[in-house]
């Protein structure tokens, strides 16, 4: 089985492309993780170009689609209700695809393991990452003050996929339910 992950850019795709690796290596399974990047315009606002996306994506292979949408600082309620004609417009040419709505982005999910942080940067001392992570709206902005004050630069294009190269799934998925259903999509048999 292959799963395609279809993200909005390069280094954020990437990350959440090995964190879908770091999950799968759990099962013994052999699967494959193809990731192919859309603009976030083509899902809110041209269901139909990201809908042939995922249909060229079934008709080459057996596959899983997850389609992954930040939702930025937008609640993630509004997030999903922005997506309905997207996720209409995929059922309706009767396509299967998961969306993941990943509050409020993928720095989110990375702030989660704090041990993952001090490998990334080689941090000495104990990293404490503040409270519920869902409700920061900017991610990467607490992120790079958290780096900071350990005396690192947080540079989001080369980081990302870094730190997600030591995150653990399973603190991100008790500490993000966006993560938790990634993982569970992922898992799913």
């Amino acid at each position: 089985m292959t799963i395609v992950l279809f993200t909005e850019d390069g280094p954020t795709g990437e990350a959440i492309s090995i964190l879908a690796r770091r999950i799968l290596s759990t099962t013994g399974k052999n699967v494959k993780v193809k990731r192919r990047q859309v603009n976030r315009g083509d899902i809110f606002k041209n269901p139909r170009k990201l809908a042939a996306f995922i249909n060229l994506a079934q008709q080459k292979e057996k596959s899983r689609i997850i389609v992954c949408v930040d939702s930025e600082c937008t609640p993630s309620a509004v997030t999903e209700q922005n997506l309905k004609p997207c996720k209409d417009h995929v059922q309706k040419v009767k396509l299967a695809a998961h969306f993941i709505v990943v509050v409020h982005a993928l720095e989110t999910w990375l702030a989660a393991d704090p041990n993952a942080l001090r490998s990334a940067f080689s941090i000495k001392s104990e990293v404490k990452v503040p409270g519920h992570l869902e409700s920061e709206c900017r991610p990467a902005d607490m992120l790079a003050r958290l780096i900071k004050k350990h005396g690192f630069e947080f540079i989001k294009s080369r980081d990302d996929v870094k730190i997600a190269g030591y995150a653990d799934p399973k603190l991100l998925a008790q500490r993000c339910s966006s993560f938790a259903q990634f993982q569970k999509i992922l898992l799913a048999k």
